[in-house]
C-alpha cells in the first residue's frame, strides 16, 4: 500500500478484502434477557470517512484525512534507541509504536489465531495536532462498509471512553470496535508513557499472591461480559467467562482454581438461582464466593440469593465498578484460604 488520501473513502468498493463481520449478534451467547431496549439499541456508525479494519483482532476506526500512509514494514526504515523504536519517514525519525502493544497496556489485547500471527507487519503513519507517529499492526482484513453496526456496552458497565462497544463475529466471539483516535490519543499520553501507578485493587492482589486470582464472570450479555471482563482485567484479576448457568458449571470443571464467581440472575438455560442451587450441592463449588449482579432492586430476590449461599448482592447500575472490586478485596480478604 502506498499513500492513503481523503479521496479514498468516496470508493470503498475497491478495498481488497471485505469483512464478513455482521454487527449483528445471534443467538443464545448474545441475548439479553435482562433488557430487552439494551438489545435494540445497536449502534450504526458511519464510517465513509474513516479507515476500517481488523487488526490485532479489534476493530480499529481511524479518520482517512489523518492517516499519511499505510506501508508494509520494511525493517531498513527502523532504528531502535533505548527502548523507543523510530521509523525513518520523509527525512525524519518519528516514534514507532506496536497496537499489540497499546493494546495491551489499556488491558484490550484479545487472543489472536494462528494465520494472524503469521501475516506480515504493516506500518501506519498517523497525525493529529502537531504529532506524527506510526503504528506497526498486523491487519487482518479491510472493511468496506460504509456503516458498521456495533453492540454498545450497557451504561451500568464503565468503559473507556475510546470504545464505541463490539461487533460479533459469526464465530459468535465479541470483537472490540475502537475509536483509533482516541485510543492513540489516550494511551499515548505523556502519563500515560511512563509506567503507571498500581491502582489500590492492583496492589491488593500483589501484595496477597503473585499470581493473579482467577474470576468467572457468568451472563448471557456479549456486551456485559466483555466490560466486566476489561474492568478485572485492568484490577490484576485472571478473567474467564461463561454465558450461562451451564456453561459456568463447564468451567468451573475445567478450571479448578476459580476463587470467586460474578454471576447475573436471569439467563435462558440454567438461571442464578438454579447455579446457586447447583453449587450448594457440591462441598468444594460451595466455598467458592458467588457475588450476584441483577436489575431486580427487591427484597425477594436478595433474600432468595442469600438463602441459596450468595455472599453478595449488587444492581447494575453506573457506579458498579467500584462498588464490585471493594466487595471482591472484602471477599478475598474474608476467606484468603480461597485466594
Amino acid at each position: 500500500m502506498g499513500m492513503v488520501g481523503e479521496e479514498s473513502n468516496d470508493n470503498a468498493s475497491t478495498v481488497p478484502k471485505t469483512s464478513e463481520l455482521n454487527g449483528q449478534p445471534k443467538g443464545r451467547d448474545v441475548t439479553d434477557n435482562l433488557s430487552q431496549a439494551a438489545v435494540s439499541s445497536r449502534l450504526t456508525l458511519t464510517t465513509r470517512k474513516q479507515f476500517v479494519c481488523m487488526a490485532d483482532s479489534v476493530i480499529l476506526i481511524l479518520p482517512f484525512e489523518n492517516i499519511a500512509e499505510i506501508a508494509m514494514l520494511q525493517e531498513n526504515r527502523i532504528r531502535r534507541i533505548e527502548k523507543q523504536r523510530w521509523l525513518k519517514w520523509r527525512e525524519k525519525a518519528i516514534p514507532l509504536y506496536q497496537l499489540s502493544e497499546l493494546l495491551a497496556r489499556a488491558y484490550l489485547s484479545t487472543s489472536t489465531s494462528p494465520a494472524a500471527k503469521r501475516r506480515l507487519s504493516s506500518i501506519l503513519v498517523y497525525g493529529w495536532g502537531d504529532r506524527t507517529l506510526a503504528v506497526e499492526l498486523k491487519i487482518e482484513r479491510l472493511i468496506a462498509k460504509l456503516e458498521l453496526t456495533i453492540q454498545p456496552f450497557e451504561t451500568a458497565i464503565a468503559r473507556p471512553h475510546y470504545l464505541y462497544g463490539c461487533t460479533i463475529s459469526k464465530a459468535g466471539k465479541p470483537i472490540p470496535v475502537i475509536d483509533g483516535a482516541a485510543f492513540l490519543n489516550s494511551v499515548l499520553d505523556d502519563d500515560a508513557l511512563a509506567t503507571a501507578a498500581a491502582t489500590p485493587a492492583q496492589r491488593t492482589i500483589s501484595e496477597k499472591t503473585a499470581r493473579p486470582p482467577t474470576l468467572l464472570v457468568v451472563d448471557d450479555s456479549i456486551t456485559v461480559r466483555l466490560a466486566l471482563y476489561l474492568t478485572l482485567q485492568q484490577a490484576g484479576y485472571k478473567v474467564l467467562q461463561a454465558r450461562d448457568g451451564w456453561h459456568a458449571i463447564e468451567q468451573l470443571q475445567r478450571h479448578t482454581n476459580i476463587q470467586s464467581i460474578v454471576c447475573d440472575l436471569e439467563m435462558p438455560n440454567m438461571s442464578g438461582f438454579e447455579f446457586l442451587m447447583y453449587c450448594r450441592q457440591s462441598s468444594d463449588l460451595a466455598k467458592i464466593p458467588v457475588v450476584i449482579l441483577s436489575i431486580r432492586n427487591d427484597e425477594q430476590h436478595q433474600k432468595r440469593a442469600a438463602s441459596l449461599g450468595a455472599k453478595a448482592y449488587l444492581l447494575k447500575k453506573p457506579d458498579l465498578e467500584k462498588e464490585l472490586l471493594a466487595t471482591l478485596q472484602a471477599l478475598a480478604m474474608a476467606n484468603p484460604s480461597e485466594s
